[in-house]
């Protein structure tokens, strides 16, 4: 079974403690921010349970869309959600048609301000992950349709703030999905546990 390393978590705790020195007399800023990325997951693993049996393969090279909303607690916690779009999943063995999957996910981060307009953070993220098998390339068997279930994302990253109402962004983490499907009357259980790399932007809106 596929088990969800604990070190983002850490990370997100450590930056929610760590001393804020003279934040306390910062000015405050925007609370609501708009952005998004790019993701490079480069690998990952996934296992398919049909009762006792289990079967593991190595995931190829796919590539994400992320869309963020925060709103910022404060100096430290951020709300919000990670929306993401996953493109050519399948793995490395699969030659033809890939899934897509779409993670619908709650965001709550944790940062800190290390440098003047340079900050930290962790993140861990809960959701509802929706993935798009591809059809079987027997047209006589029916297509397995989607797998679905629950999500568990851990990221770590830093910030640039490039001006007063933007910032850039980078970051890493990986994902761990539970999920499952059915066909022909038999139901297989679908885990998965992908890395990423993301760059992005984000951008405040109002004061």
């Amino acid at each position: 079974m596929l088990r969800a390393c604990p070190v983002a978590l850490v990370v997100a705790v450590a930056v929610a403690v760590a001393p804020r020195g003279a934040r306390a007399d910062a000015p405050e800023e925007p609370s609501i921010w708009l952005g998004g990325g790019l993701e490079l997951l480069p690998f990952g693993t996934s296992e398919i349970d049909i009762g006792n049996l289990g079967f593991q393969s190595d995931a190829a090279t796919a590539f994400g869309v992320n869309a963020i909303f925060e709103y910022r607690l404060g100096h430290v916690f951020t709300v919000g959600f990670a929306h993401r779009l996953v493109l050519d999943v399948h793995d490395t063995e699969t030659h033809g048609d890939s899934a897509e999957l779409f993670d619908l996910r709650g965001r709550l981060t944790g940062r800190w301000e290390f440098l003047p307009g340079w900050a930290a953070y962790g993140a861990v993220m809960v959701g509802y992950g929706i993935l798009s098998l591809p059809k079987t390339s027997d047209p006589t068997q029916p297509s397995p349709g989607t797998s679905k279930g629950p999500t568990v994302t851990f990221a770590a990253g830093v910030t640039y703030n490039i001006g007063p109402y933007a910032l850039v962004y980078t970051e890493v983490g990986f994902e761990n999905g539970f999920e499952g499907y059915s066909m022909n009357g038999t139901s297989y259980d679908y885990e998965y546990n992908f890395p990423h790399v993301e760059a992005g932007m984000m951008f405040a809106i109002g004061d």
